[in-house]
């Protein structure tokens, strides 16, 4: 049977620590706060990095207005319901494209504006992370996942909106 090895390293090391501890408590109270600070700055950069990584840098952007175009043909409210019905209308299994080409019915650019702040960023179905938003999608990127390219030329024959999707 092996013994088992309880060795504390050197012994004279090991005393002179001690010597050297019970001398000067007040060095060796200042060596385990610095760890201690150092400990927690290292908690808070790797917090800050895992918020970075994950929230921070997949966060939404909105989009402002262009003043050389029409104002909203809709009202902020009205934006959030079409946003709110395009989501119900893409999100799953399958896409129910007649809700879809009804929000856009009567949309200039700048109402596309409103419904795309509006919509956000979104959770897509399928989606299984559990921690961040990298995955979420905005509105042009929902739209140009669900729609084929015939779908989206209709869309913008609806809209005459060119170069937003």
């Amino acid at each position: 049977m092996k013994k088992a090895n309880n060795k504390l390293g050197n012994p004279a090391v090991a005393a002179a620590v001690g010597a050297y501890a019970s001398q000067r408590p007040d060095v060796v109270g200042k060596g385990v706060k610095i760890g201690f600070i150092l400990l927690g700055l290292s908690v808070v950069a790797v917090g800050g990095m895992a918020f970075y990584y994950l929230y921070w840098q997949h966060r939404f952007v909105p989009l402002n207005y262009n003043t050389n175009y029409a104002p909203s043909s809709i009202t902020p409210s009205e934006a959030k319901i079409k946003a709110e019905s395009l989501y119900k209308a893409m999100y799953g299994m399958g896409t129910d494209f007649s809700s879809v080409y009804e929000a856009f019915k009567g949309v200039n650019y700048n109402a596309f504006i409103d419904i795309y702040n509006a919509f956000g960023k979104r959770k897509p179905a399928d989606d299984i992370s559990f921690i961040g938003t990298s995955n979420y999608l905005t509105l042009t990127e929902y739209l140009k996942s669900d729609l084929s390219k015939s779908e989206l030329e209709k869309i913008r024959s609806l809209t005459k909106i060119k170069g937003l999707f």
